[in-house]
């Protein structure tokens, strides 16, 4: 083995006793402002506010799912190749368990004293299984924003950093997936917070008070009260916002009605308008157009231009036949 220790040789080390808080949800939700606060907290030991580990996203969970499959296939003799030739079940998990005490160590050296380790990465919703597979104790926080305005901010963050997409499909569909995703956090309903982003927006002392309750963190008013000070909706957002909040931005579904279009509402109803529902953004359905006209004027524009794609490409292929 090229690592020194085993598995419960790491577990028993005084890393692996402190608590560990993972931050996720959809990218533009509002994860980095809600790290940055918990950061702030005597108690932790974190990286900066913009900074990500992305520890179980980008590297464990691509490793973890190569391992599980080359195991199922060499055992049910469909392929003889990968790690599982050379390690065992015990031997993978040791070199997990070298590869994580190796990752928060780093952490921990920067602010030894404190009692808890925090990471977060909006992808981390993906890996909920697995990051309990390996920290059974951790706390999960998981934060919800309108989708509408998820979208809108990745527009943004697609223009200013390359970050997601200018595809309206593409951007609701990850906040689907996202949310789909987050139901796995009820295996763990001790473990688990989840919170939108307007509610912290508007009662930010009562939600960070909750999550600091979670995860077992002091309360008191004097270590609370001082980070909600700093943190302010508009007052010190961090995750490359734009240059001023606004007074729009600063109300529920203000940008969005005013900046998206009923192509774009449509989209959104069409992929995730249930869980917009079951978050309760949404009463009914309909509401991506204003009046009737407004719908009716859309399916007819939607109508005219599909029948136009079938001619001009019907035409194309035609006398692409004919060459």
């Amino acid at each position: 083995m090229l690592v020194s220790d085993t598995e419960q040789e790491y577990r028993s080390k005084e890393l692996f006793n402190k608590q560990f808080v993972f931050v996720m949800g959809c990218p533009r939700s509002g994860t980095t402002w809600i790290h940055k606060m918990l950061s702030e907290h005597p108690d932790i030991a974190a990286l900066p506010s913009l900074k990500e580990l992305t520890t179980f996203t980008h590297y464990l969970a691509p490793f973890e799912y190569w391992w599980n499959l080359e195991k199922e296939r060499n055992a049910g003799g469909k392929s003889e190749q990968g790690l599982p030739l050379v390690w065992n079940e015990s031997e993978y998990d040791d070199f997990v368990f070298s590869y994580l005490y190796r990752v928060y160590r780093k952490i921990e050296l920067a602010n030894p004293n404190t009692t808890h380790i925090l990471d977060k990465h909006p992808g981390y919703i993906f890996n909920i299984d697995l990051i309990k597979k390996y920290f059974p104790k951790a706390k999960l926080i998981h934060i919800v924003r309108d989708g509408r305005d998820v979208v809108l901010s990745m527009y943004s963050a697609n223009k200013k950093i390359g970050f997601a997409s200018q595809l309206v499909d593409v951007n609701i569909k990850l906040w689907r997936d996202s949310l789909n995703s987050a139901e796995n956090l009820k295996k763990y309903p001790n473990d688990y917070i989840e919170f939108k982003y307007e509610d912290l927006q508007n009662n930010m002392k009562s939600i960070f008070t909750e999550v600091c309750k979670l995860c077992n963190l002091n309360t008191e008013d004097e270590i609370i009260d001082p980070i909600i000070e700093r943190n302010l909706f508009g007052k010190n957002m961090v995750s490359w916002p734009n240059e001023q909040i606004t007074d729009k931005q600063r109300k529920a579904g203000n940008v969005w009605r005013s900046k998206m279009s009923t192509r774009e509402k449509f989209y959104i109803n069409k992929f995730a308008g249930y869980l917009l529902k079951k978050y309760g953004y949404i009463n009914h359905n309909n509401w991506w157009f204003e009046n009737i006209s407004e719908k009716l004027f859309f399916y007819f524009k939607w109508g005219i231009k599909a029948i136009y794609n079938r001619i001009f490409y019907g035409i194309k292929f035609i006398v692409r036949g004919k060459i």
